[in-house]
Formats: structure tokens, sequence, C-alpha cells
């Protein structure tokens, strides 16, 4: 009977992490007549006071690692105690943690992958996904790159699996002229420059390694170009040296992570990320970097890694180049900056993102997911053996 309870399950509660950010924003604005959320998380941290600041109970029990099987009846006890209907589990181990409890529970399971499993090339993890697939209902990819990873490996059948992406607050990116400057005053940002923005954190699959060395090639270009990379990370210390060694400290700064992503992208001209797909490390999924720069009305220019090129398509909303290639990376961010279509860009990110990335398509279809399984019509889905909650 509505409202629901749910159990949202997170993996991480990173303080920078955009996926964690795109979860608590779901959990916040899912439709409390319908359901009724409680999260859990692995650790008390930032992220996590915003989710109880908004009313919604947390509870803390790790359980994303193999050892944390000793945890285990601590979960089936919370989802017993709160009668839970359907758990959303970001992350394939808290999909194995809720699929085992769905072995003896009455739940639906929906697991939310948001990176692309370089993993699942191994044939033995191969199987235990599938193995774990059985015992969820239904899978989201955060990309249709990352959906059709799934289905291509047998994991679970095409017509159990749906694409949605973080949301993003489409108001909260509203610009006006006032924001602007006082934006840029903010940022350093001089009169007549142009300020290329780059966020997220500062790890090798993000590229910017590439963005410093594309630096030279830019300003000799675009001498006004000015660029702002948001956030922080364990490359922050290569990423230094290597602004030292090429004496480009002058146009391109390193400032720190930024809490008021709107504000800064108030400030921008051009938003860049030069992702890279590294060997037995998770890939992109639809970064929120590039779901929030649409809904500001900034050009992209990114990387043909994973899901990067779904949401920007070259030429129209911004420009996608290969990755691990600075000069191209250069040559592509001058020629938008100087372009007298970049504008147009814009407009058209905005449309992309409200068509398929903003917080009420993703809402509206994570609602759609969830009464399909809670008020299923005839659907097909995987069987569900467990017994009925006893009665109170």
């Amino acid at each position: 009977m509505r409202p629901y309870p749910i159990l949202v399950v997170l993996s991480d509660v990173k303080p920078f992490g955009g996926a964690e950010h795109s979860i608590a924003q779901l959990v916040r604005n899912l439709d409390r007549s319908l359901f009724s959320p409680r999260v859990l998380v692995p650790r008390e941290g930032a992220i996590v006071d915003t989710i109880r600041e908004a009313g919604i109970p947390v509870h803390v029990i790790p359980l994303t690692r193999a050892r944390d099987i000793v945890n285990f009846p601590r979960f089936l006890s919370l989802l017993k105690e709160h009668r839970i209907r359907l758990v959303n589990a970001h992350g394939v181990r808290g999909g194995l943690y809720s699929g085992l409890a769905r072995m003896t529970l009455p739940i639906k399971v929906v697991v939310c992958e948001r990176n692309l499993q370089a993993w699942r090339a191994r044939a033995s993890l191969r199987a235990i996904d599938r193995f774990i697939a059985r015992n969820n209902d239904f899978r989201v990819g955060v990309s249709q790159s990352i959906v059709d990873n799934m289905v291509d490996a047998g994991v679970i059948p095409r017509e159990r699996t749906r694409a949605i992406a973080g949301g993003v607050d489409m108001k909260q990116f509203a610009l006006n002229r006032e924001r602007r400057e006082r934006a840029r005053a903010r940022f350093g940002v001089g009169e007549g420059e142009l300020a290329v923005v780059a966020t997220g954190r500062l790890h090798r699959m993000k590229g910017f390694i590439d963005l410093v060395n594309a630096v030279p090639r830019i300003i000799e270009r675009v001498p006004e170009a000015r660029i702002l990379v948001a956030g922080e990370g364990e490359e922050r210390e290569t990423l230094e040296k290597k602004i030292a060694d090429l004496n480009v400290g002058h146009a391109i700064r390193l400032i720190g992570f930024v809490r008021d992503v709107p504000e800064l992208l108030a400030a921008a001209d051009l938003v860049v990320l030069p992702s890279v797909a590294l060997e037995n490390t998770p890939q992109e999924g639809t970064p929120m970097s590039l779901q929030e720069a649409g809904a500001a009305g900034l050009a992209v220019v990114t990387t043909r890694v994973s899901g990067n090129a779904e949401i920007i398509r070259d030429g129209f909303n911004g420009r996608v180049v290969e990755p691990q290639n600075p000069a191209q990376l250069a040559e592509a961010i001058a020629e938008v900056l100087r372009s007298p279509e970049r504008r147009q860009m814009g407009e058209n990110a905005i449309s992309v993102v409200r068509q398929r990335y903003s917080l009420e398509y993703v809402l509206g279809a994570y609602t759609e997911v969830f009464l399909s399984l809670l008020e299923p019509r005839g659907s097909q889905t995987a069987p569900n053996t467990g017994s009925s909650y006893p009665a109170n």
C-alpha cells in the first residue's frame, strides 16, 4: 500500500563525488505520496547530512566489501523492521547483498551501475555478476553504453534494463547578467577573458593532465583563455608540477573543491572534460559535470569515452575528440571559443539536458521502474522466491 517503504543503498559517500550528490538529490525529491524512502550508507559523510536534513532516515551499515558479509544479519533485520518493499542499490556489491536478502524476503531489487566496469571482461567475474543478477529484478545504467555492456555480457536481459542518468535540477543553473558578473569576480575572471571550466575529482580517469598539456597550444590560439579546474584528489601534486614545468600558471589554476557549481558555471564560457579510459579502472558513466554544463547553457569539449559522447553530440552541443590527445583537445577548445556558433551550442545543450537528463525526467523514469515492480501489470520480471513479511 502506498507510500511504499523503500531503501536506497549507497556504495560510497565521497565528499566530492558527483554520483553521491545525484543519488542524494534523487532521494530527496521522490514523491512522498508514492514512496517512503530510507537510505543505507557505509559510513558517515557530508552528503549524509544533506539527506538527514531533508527528514529522510539514514542507517549506517558497511556493505561494500566481501568481508562485510558479517553485517548481513543487520541488513536483514533493517529490511524486516521497516518492512521494506524495494531496495535500490547503487553499485553491484550492494546489488549482491540486496539479492541475497531477496532470496528470503519479499523485496524487489533495482541495481544502478554508474561506471563502465572493466572487470566484466573477465569470465569468472562475469559469471559471478550473472549469479547476482538472477536476484536483481531490474538494472539501471546511467548511460546506454553501461546498459549495453551488461546485456552484451549476458548478465541480464535487455527488457529488465534501462538507461537513466543522474539528473540535474535545471532551476539551479538559471543565468542572468548579475549572477554572471558576480561569479566572474568571485573566481577571478577578468574583463575580456574567456573562462574554460573543468570540474571533477582530480583522478587520472578525468584526464586533467591532458588538459594541462594542451594549455600552451590553447593560449597560442586564444591568449585570453583562462582555465579553471575545480576539484580535489590524488592527482593534484602531479598537475601542479606539470603546470610549473610548462610555465602556464597564468593561464590555468587549480581552484580546489567548489560546492556551488552553478555559481562556478555562471562564470564560464566553455566546459571541458578530457576523460580517459584506463585499464582495470571503471570508466565514466554519464558525468554530472557534462549534465550540469548543459543545464547552464554551455558548450562542452569532451572525449570519446563511455557515456560522454551520448550527451555531447559533436558539432551540436560541443565537440568530441579522441582521449589522451592534447593537441586535438587544444584545437577543439580554441575552435569553440572562437566559434560564432558557441552560443547556439549552449542553447542546444539546454535542450538535450531537459529532454533526458533533467531531475524531472530522471524522477519520472525511476518512478516508472519502481512502480512497474511494486504494482506489476502482467510484466515479466525475475521470480521472487521470498515469502511475505509476517503480519504485525
